[in-house]
This record gives C-alpha cells, structure tokens and sequence, in this order.
C-alpha cells in the first residue's frame, strides 16, 4: 500500500529498555484547545474523527493531537508502519489486540457482578487470559522478523515479561486455581423448597436417564429460547447461595480464589497496556488508509527534514477523498514543488476549482507528516513545522462583534 521515500536517516536499536511504541523520547502535551483551531480549517477534524471511529476504548484522539518535533522521531515511527505492512506482523499485533480486548471484556464482566465468588471466578479468567496472550505474543515475534527499532526493542521488553518470576507465577497460580474449581463436583438434592448440597461421593449421575424418559413424551423440536432479562453470566440468589455453600465444602479452593483476587488486582503490565493502546494509532490510520489505497489512491513515507524545499506528486485532500471514495467518484490528484529561494505558493483559477482543496491539502501533508503518519501521495518531501497557521473564510459571528 505505501511507496517508501527514503527515510531521512535511521534510528538505531537504543540500549534503553522500551517504554512506548509511539515516543522515543517522553511523549508531548496534546495541543490546547486554543491550538486547535487550524484541524477544523483543514478538516483534520474529520479526519481523525473518521481515523479513531470503533476504536474509542483506546482513547487515541489525544495521540493524534500530539505532533511530533524531531525527525528522529518521525523515523522511529516510519519504521514501526514498515513493520506492520508485513502481514505476518500484522496478524500478530491483531490476534493480540484480540485477545487483550477479551480480558477486558472479563474484567468489565468482573466489576458487574453482585456476587463475590463469581466475580472473583471471573477475574482469574482474564488474568489467565492476560498470560496466554503474552505467551502467544513472545512466541509470535519469536516468530516475526521486524526490523523496527521500536518493535525490536518491545520484543526484547516481552521477552523479559515472559521469563519474569512475576509472570510465571501469575500464569502458574490462575491456572491452578481454574483448575481446582473446574474439578468441584457436589451434589444436589432437592425436596420441595429445600436444598442441600453436599460433596459428590460416586454418586450416578440421573441427568441423562430424565432426559431419556422425557426424550419420548417430545412432539416436535423446539425452537432455540433466549431470556433477554439476564445475561449468561449473571446468577440468582438461589445460585449464589449453592455456590456459598459449595465454598463451605471446599474451603482451601475458595481460599486461593480470595487471595488470588486480594493479591492480584493490578495484574497486566503497565508497558504491556501502553503497547496495546498505542499500537492501535498505527493500526487505525493504516485501516482508514487501505480502502483508499484499494479505490487506486497512494500513501507514501514521507521524507520530513528541515529543508523549506518541498515535493509532493500524487497527493490529494485525504477528508474529502474519504467522502468522495464512499460514493465511488473520482478524486483528482494534485503534484506541487517548492525551491529556495521560492517560499510562497499562489493558487488562481474560477470559483469551485478546487483552490481551496488544494491550500487545505498542504496543510494536511504536513500535519499528517509531524505525526510520523503515511501521506497522501507517491512522493514527498516535506517540511517539519513547529506550527501551522491557517486563515480561512468563515461566517461572521454577530455576537463577538468582530468582523473577519
């Protein structure tokens, strides 16, 4: 999907531990609101809107509002994105970003419940779930190939998770208390409203004798039925009261269960967290990328330096080409060039003729290239700013009583 514009120069693996996928160095305050103002002028806006659509767990809006000032930096992310168009790679940081989303989804599940063996019951889960994605992850970049400081750098970082005493007993104790409470067996006996429960002592099983003798007595297959008013996982008062009293049978399994709960809370790496949420910046533009590239549009890495010369071919209006590609209509590309001692374009031509659109384009290029992000284009040589101002016409407000 991108074509590669020579990188300006190449960040070398650092002996620094990792710290995040995104920033080298500690990462910058988003822009201020007041700051903001030029996005909407380019409609930026929109476009990262559109970007981080489905992805709102993940907060990345501020990520994407948070320039960067350094070419380094910018290369560091260059070759992370080289990295994730390897689909082997790709695959891998999805089946990831998969398998974190369902431990939260159990920890969610978790904080629900009104009844504490369940919720603790519950909490194991995505703590197992939490261990065998990262088992799955160290032997996948085992696997992979990058070449990516940055994702070289992290392989290194989960390799030391993965071999930490920590990790090891986290993954030992989850599974052995799942294990134990998968191997309760009790039984229930039931006359009229009472209900005993005691331990199962080789008892038979009658579960499949009822079910035969009423096999006969069925007319026609009955249709699949869905209680709509409590979830899967959500008990009765009935049940959690057998599940207390099977507590009382098996006193030392539950006893794991509380201190696993107790001692464990925050049981997910805080780097391995950060690395879940920033891999999803990538992730997102290169998504809202590829059906562009798919309708025939180009992306390329650009070449950022803090040259004034500039040269972009192919480029285009990356808002209005998401809504143009929607509709399946054209969208026009444009090429432009700048050479010292040249620092100022002017753009004429009839109303509605795209002008515009194209002052909107530049800005977008080099906002979009201060992210460290794929433009718009074949090719592109571009300019670091550290700001970018933008004068657009814009309905007068009456009420401020100032004239644009």
């Amino acid at each position: 999907m991108l074509s590669n514009t020579e990188p300006a120069m190449v960040v070398e693996p650092g002996t620094k531990s990792f710290s995040s996928i995104l920033f080298m160095l500690p990462q910058a305050a988003p822009l201020r609101p007041e700051q903001q103002s030029f996005l909407a002028d380019l409609q930026l806006n929109h476009v990262i809107q559109n970007v981080t659509a489905g992805r709102e767990p993940y907060d990345l809006v501020p990520l994407f509002l948070s320039p960067l000032a350094s070419v380094e930096e910018i290369t560091y992310r260059h070759q992370v994105i080289s990295d994730l168009e390897d689909g082997v790679i790709r695959a891998m940081i999805d089946s990831w970003a998969r398998s974190l989303q369902e431990m939260r989804s159990h920890l969610v599940q978790a904080a629900a419940l009104r009844y504490q063996y369940q919720r603790e019951d519950v909490f194991v889960v995505a703590a197992e779930c939490y261990c065998s994605a990262v088992e799955a992850l160290r032997r996948d970049l085992d696997d992979a190939d990058p070449t990516s400081p940055g994702l070289l750098a992290f392989r290194d970082y989960v390799r030391g998770q993965a071999a930490s005493e920590a990790f090891h007993t986290l993954g030992t104790e989850s599974r052995a208390v799942l294990k134990s409470l998968k191997e309760i067996r009790y039984c229930l006996r039931i006359k009229g409203s009472r209900v005993t429960v005691s331990r199962y002592d080789g008892q038979t099983d009658h579960a499949a004798e009822v079910q035969e003798t009423f096999q006969r007595f069925q007319q026609h297959q009955l249709g699949a039925f869905e209680d709509k008013s409590r979830t899967i996982l959500e008990m009765d008062h009935l049940e959690a009261m057998i599940m207390e009293r099977a507590a009382k049978l098996f006193p030392d399994v539950f006893a794991s269960l509380d201190r696993f709960f107790q001692d464990n809370q925050d049981f997910a790496d805080e780097v391995m967290l950060r690395f879940d949420r920033e891999i999803q910046f990538y992730l997102a533009y290169l998504d809202h990328a590829g059906p562009l590239a798919d309708a025939g549009l180009h992306f390329c890495l650009p070449t950022v330096s803090t040259s004034r010369d500039l040269r972009v071919e192919d480029t285009f209006d990356l808002a209005l080409a998401h809504v143009l590609a929607a509709k399946h209509r054209p969208v026009v590309c444009n090429d432009f060039r700048l050479r010292a001692p040249e620092r100022i374009f002017v753009v004429s031509g009839p109303n509605q003729g795209g002008k515009t659109t194209f002052a909107r384009t530049i800005g977008q290029l080099h906002y979009l290239a201060s992210l460290g992000l794929p433009v718009p284009g074949t090719r592109a040589e571009l300019f670091l700013p550290d700001k970018i101002f933008t004068h657009f016409e814009r309905g007068e407000n009456t009420a401020d009583l100032r004239g644009n």
